[in-house]
């Protein structure tokens, strides 16, 4: 990787970057910055043209779902410590190396 890359970061992206020791502390500052967004509420205009109507709502979207976190609390514990691997990305892994062992190789 050249250089910090710019633009919306996923959570590959962090991972690999916590990896990186020159990157590191930058990526735990963008993701402190990520888990500090309060953007879960949202205002659209429910109204008309002529009577606009603002309305709170939760957000469908906000940064840390399209960051690629399964919630805020998963982004919150990745930028206190750096972000493992799951528990069933872990399973996984191990169980495709499993599979290829006894699939491959002779007899």
């Amino acid at each position: 990787m050249r250089g910090y890359p710019n633009g919306p970061l996923s959570k590959t992206d962090f991972e690999n970057l916590c990896a990186i020791p020159e990157h590191a502390d930058r990526a735990k500052e963008d993701l402190t910055k990520l888990a500090a967004l309060k953007d879960s509420k949202i205002i659209v205009d429910q109204g008309t043209e002529k009577e606009p109507k603002l309305v709170e709502i939760d957000n469908p979207l906000p940064a840390w779902k399209r960051a690629g976190f399964r919630d805020k609390a998963e982004l919150i514990s990745a930028a206190v410590i750096d972000i493992k691997p799951t528990d069933d990305e872990i399973v996984k892994k191990r169980s495709h190396i499993s599979h290829a062992r006894v699939t491959s190789g002779p007899p």
